[in-house]
């Protein structure tokens, strides 16, 4: 129930696929049920259950696929200009106090 960068929910959403994750795991946080993934009691058989209900209904898979993607991936490009600006953030903060000189 616990992965500290569920980076899979992320790659799928990407795909327009969309996840089936346990309530109460860390990389079900993002997921809200039927909208942009699914969710299940962490017991085997409700997977099973849940999965087998999910094959079956091929476009509402199709349709939670798109909102994943609309709600849960993020580009590459986003995601350097994020890393770009906490960089830039912290080097700030250390030449307030001294540490760094900045250009």
């Amino acid at each position: 129930l616990y992965d500290n960068a569920p980076l899979v929910v992320r790659e799928a959403a990407a795909m327009a696929t969309p996840s089936l994750m346990a309530v109460g795991s860390t990389a079900a946080a993002v997921i809200a049920d039927g909208h942009n993934g699914f969710l299940c009691e962490p017991h085997e058989r409700d997977f099973a259950r849940k999965l087998k209900e999910l094959l079956a209904d091929k476009a509402q898979c199709e349709s939670v696929g798109l909102e994943a993607r609309h709600t849960l991936a993020r580009s590459w490009e986003d995601i350097a200009g994020e890393v770009c600006d906490r960089y830039a953030s912290l080097m700030r903060r250390k030449a307030r106090k001294g540490c760094v000189k900045t250009a």
